[in-house]
C-alpha cells in the first residue's frame, strides 16, 4: 500500500513536471506568435503606407496628365487659328497681286494712249 502510494505519487510528480514542460513550449509559442504578429503588423502598416503613397503619385501622374492635354488641346487650337490666319494672308496677297496687276495693265494701256495722244499732237 505504501509503495501504491509512492508510484502513485511519482506519477503524479511525472505528469505534473510533463504538463509543466508543456505549459512553458506552449507559453514559448505563444510569445513567438505574438513577435510574428507584431511583426506582420508593421508590415501591413509599412505596405498600406507604400499604397498611399502610391495613390497619391497615381493621383498626380493623372492631373498631370489631364494637364498636358488641356494644354495640347489649347496649342492644337492656336495651331488652327494661326493656319486659318495663314490661309487668310495668303488669299489677301493674292487678291493684292491681282489688283497690282490690274493697276499695272491700265497703266500700260494709259502709257499706250499718252503715247497715241502725243503721236496725234504733233501730227498737228
Amino acid at each position: 500500500s505504501s509503495c501504491q502510494t509512492q508510484a502513485d505519487t511519482s506519477w503524479r510528480v511525472a505528469e505534473a513536471e510533463q504538463v509543466e514542460r508543456r505549459l512553458v513550449t506552449l507559453e514559448r509559442q505563444r510569445q513567438d506568435a505574438e513577435v510574428a504578429s507584431k511583426e506582420w503588423l508593421q508590415d501591413l502598416s509599412a505596405l498600406k503606407h507604400r499604397v498611399a503613397n502610391l495613390e497619391m503619385a497615381q493621383s498626380g501622374a493623372a492631373r498631370q496628365l489631364k494637364e498636358v492635354q488641356g494644354a495640347q488641346a489649347d496649342l492644337q487650337e492656336k495651331l488652327h487659328a494661326e493656319v486659318q490666319q495663314g490661309l487668310q494672308l495668303k488669299e489677301a496677297q493674292s487678291a493684292l497681286k491681282n489688283e497690282l496687276t490690274k493697276g499695272l495693265t491700265k497703266m500700260s494701256e494709259m502709257e499706250e494712249q499718252m503715247k497715241e495722244v502725243k503721236e496725234v499732237q504733233k501730227a498737228f
